[in-house]
């Protein structure tokens, strides 16, 4: 029986490549601020994505986390999701002005040791011929013991716009809360 890599290795012609992912900034909060940014994003990549842990000072054991582009300019947002906690699934729609919603950070009532994690992809996020469409993979776990509950989900959106992205911003949607110290987003350009 053959090994897949020897067939694989067998296949001529123009194969491509793994992407390259380039950093780009790193941000860590040092202390309980409403909102990091990374601006003046180089228009240089295909696609953008920031990997993030994220943690809050609300109370509630997962806090909306927010994303505006370019300062919230954008008028219309629509976001869909499915998320689910392995016994209740769910799923919606949501229209926003200015911002899209990102699922959870871990709120301040669950161990301290405990991040929600995630991966925002934004796709042709310098073009001026497209429609910007971003999705995002995120989970919270809400008890330290690997019984406790938790939620995972992904979410997708359009920003309806062809403008070329140059600034993100990852916010907690409540106003009175704060991301705590130790939430780090990680932006990565990521070469055609």
């Amino acid at each position: 029986m053959p090994i897949i890599g020897t067939i694989a290795s067998q296949i001529s012609g123009h194969l491509s490549g793994p992407a390259s992912y380039e950093s780009i900034q790193t941000q860590t909060v040092a202390s309980n601020t409403q909102s990091i940014t990374f601006s003046s994003i180089p228009s240089t990549y295909k696609d953008l994505e920031i990997r993030y842990i994220s943690r809050d000072t609300y109370t509630n054991t997962f806090p909306g986390l927010q994303v505006l582009f370019n300062g919230g300019t954008f008028s219309t947002v629509i976001n869909l999701f499915g998320n689910g906690t392995g016994t209740a699934p769910g799923s919606g729609q949501g229209f926003a002005g200015g911002y899209a919603y990102l699922g959870w950070s871990a709120g301040n009532d669950i161990p301290a040791n405990l991040y929600a994690g995630g991966i925002l992809r934004l796709f042709g996020y310098a073009s001026a011929n497209k429609t910007k469409v971003f999705e995002n993979h995120t989970g919270v776990q809400r008890e330290a013991s690997s019984s406790g509950s938790g939620y995972i989900a992904l979410y997708g959106g359009s920003l309806n716009s062809t403008s070329a992205i140059t600034s993100i911003t990852f916010q907690e949607g409540d106003p009175n809360f704060k991301l705590m110290p130790g939430s780090t987003y990680a932006l990565y350009g990521i070469k055609g």
